[in-house]
């Protein structure tokens, strides 16, 4: 019976919006895939529809970000690891928004793990002054118990008063060994600056006129006699004969000129019955105590003067250790904190 074939598929291609035909990549007869690309179209109207809203959502994408990073604020996180030594309010409070010098603090955290502080140093003692030398801090309100801190830092920045320069030297002590310590305490500390053991050692107020030690035993005295004309007396002598040999009492204004009468004679040490001036060769000293090189040797007994003890005194000295150090007293502690303080100019105990 007589009939018609049909496609069991087809479709029709329609435009699905208004635009120019800028495109076509088929004709009649070819064979195409499904999906595949057979007209362009190009529409002005839409393309500047499409830059607006580009715009519009990069926009919106930035004010997505900016409330994101407002809402961060929102949030208060501890700028560092320690210990809230100060908090200011409380659940309720309102606040303003601020920044700089005017915005309250609204709590401080301080890292006790490190704590640091400034001591002003002399100039005759800051050459001997080195970064890493070991400091000993001592605290009135913890009694009985040496800290041990670092020299961190030693500034050439100095400050004149009185005809006198200090320079700044800052200490940082770190370790549990130092939780004891808490920010503002008054503190003093010494530097160490030459550490010897094994040394023979005596009393610095036994040595007059820098190198001489009355010793017990007959004999001659050693450079016991005035010095006539114009040698004077040694530096050393001029900075510690007048106070027993004890370079913490030194001043930077000792007369250095060799033209004053005290300089060109000094009169004769005259020795007890019994015992005899010797000449030493003295090193490191911490103002109580200062080493002895060469001159006397151990076992040897030594006459005290008057002014720190009877006429009658005598003492037998043995070795120990000692350091050289340089000191002050008397200062406040706090975290960075530049501090103040009076600077003894020679080295103590």
């Amino acid at each position: 019976e007589a009939g018609t074939f049909s496609y069991e598929n087809s479709g029709a291609i329609t435009a699905k919006t208004g635009g120019t035909v800028t495109g076509l990549s088929v004709k009649a007869g070819d064979y195409v895939e499904k999906g595949q690309v057979l007209f362009t179209l190009e529409s002005d109207s839409t393309r500047r529809s499409i830059e607006r809203s580009r715009i519009s959502y990069n926009d919106s994408l930035r004010s997505l970000e900016n409330t994101y990073d407002q809402l961060e604020d929102y949030r208060i996180t501890a700028p560092i690891a320690g210990k809230v030594i100060q908090k200011t309010v409380k659940a309720g409070d309102k606040l303003e928004s601020g920044s700089g010098g005017n915005a309250s603090a609204m709590a401080i955290i301080a890292d006790l793990s490190i704590l640091t502080f400034e001591m002003a140093v002399d100039e005759l003692d800051i050459s001997d002054i080195r970064e890493g030398q070991t400091v000993q801090v001592t605290a009135d309100a913890v009694a009985g118990h040496v800290f041990t801190g670092k020299v961190d830092n030693v500034s050439i920045v100095g400050t004149t008063q009185n005809g006198v320069t200090s320079y700044p030297v800052k200490v940082t002590l770190d370790g549990e060994e130092n939780a004891a310590l808490i920010p503002g305490m008054n503190v003093s500390a010494t530097i160490i600056i030459e550490e010897k053991n094994d040394i023979l050692v005596i009393p610095a107020s036994a040595v007059v006129r820098g190198n001489l030690v009355c010793v017990k035993g007959e004999g001659a005295s050693e450079d016991a006699v005035s010095r006539p004309g114009g040698g004077g007396p040694s530096e050393r002598e001029r900075q510690e004969g007048a106070n027993g040999g004890n370079a913490e009492n030194r001043t930077p204004n000792a007369s250095r000129g060799a033209g004053s009468n005290t300089a060109r004679s000094m009169p004769t040490l005259e020795a007890p019955d019994g015992f005899r001036y010797v000449r030493i060769e003295t090193g490191i000293t911490d103002g109580n105590f200062i080493e002895v090189i060469s001159g006397l040797s151990e076992g040897d007994v030594i006459r005290i003067p008057e002014s720190t003890g009877s006429s009658n005194d005598a003492v037998t000295f043995t070795r120990e250790s000692m350091r050289g150090m340089s000191g002050m007293s008397g200062m406040p502690m706090g975290g960075g904190m530049p501090m103040g303080g009076g600077m003894s100019s020679g080295m103590r105990r």
